[in-house]
């Protein structure tokens, strides 16, 4: 898969479908990173099948346009965040653990 617009068409056709099925995209930017979190890993679990299960190129293909879908939707989105510089809430482990449990959530979700 080296052809740019044929890439580039697979990823926003990815981008609208995921849209058409989780229309609600969080405003809070950890929130969206634990979703890119998530594809991230199934990207990261398909490249290991492949290298030592005997899993498919096409696994890695998919799951890799998964995550650069979700990363446009991320930057897409990036004037809209809840979070502000230098202003937090939560402290750091709080966060951390607010991730963990999104990403926790997620993979029940999706």
């Amino acid at each position: 898969m080296t052809d740019t617009k044929i890439l580039q068409g697979l990823i926003q056709a990815e981008l609208k479908r995921a849209e058409e099925q989780h229309p609600t995209w969080p405003t809070d930017a950890f929130e969206q990173l634990a979703i890119i979190g998530e594809e991230f890993g199934e990207l990261q679990q398909a490249v290991l099948q492949y290298k030592h299960e005997g899993g498919s190129f096409e696994s890695i293909q998919h799951e890799g346009i998964q995550v650069a879908a979700m990363v446009q939707r991320f930057l897409m989105g990036i004037s809209k965040y809840s979070i502000k510089p230098g202003v937090s809430t939560m402290s750091a482990e709080q966060e951390k653990e607010q991730i963990a449990d999104i990403q926790s959530g997620l993979r029940r979700a999706y």
